[in-house]
């Protein structure tokens, strides 16, 4: 039984029971060393959405087996493209590979319904 403030509650667990977290992963790399073109790889419905919407976004890809798009963007500099993307992506966590690759991880809490409508 959770406890809130001090008081246990049936109903806060009953709540809360039905909620989950679900990781989406967002990968940023340089198509090609030394020029302006960028790819972008997500399986956020949220940040493919945004995506889609995106002045210069080119979709070129999509997940057969799982919800996934790639999309091609150019931007001016790393700093840049790295910026915006982490913008779209709103409170996340970036990690930078030594290869170049940017990984974005996003969470989100849907309930168990939610998550079904959205696989």
């Amino acid at each position: 039984m959770a406890r809130i403030g001090g008081i246990s509650s049936p109903r806060f667990d009953k709540i809360f029971s039905k909620v989950v977290a679900v990781e989406y992963n967002t990968y940023l790399w340089q198509e090609v060393k030394g020029e302006h073109v960028y790819r972008v790889q997500s399986d956020d419905p949220v940040i493919i959405r945004k995506l889609k919407a995106l002045k210069g976004s080119r979709l070129i890809g999509q997940g057969i087996n799982r919800y996934q798009a790639i999309f091609v963007i150019e931007f001016e500099s790393r700093k840049e493209a790295r910026n915006i993307i982490c913008e779209i992506a709103g409170s996340t966590i970036v990690v930078e590979d030594k290869s170049g690759v940017i990984h974005i991880v996003t969470y989100k809490h849907h309930s168990r319904n939610e998550q079904l409508n959205l696989l």
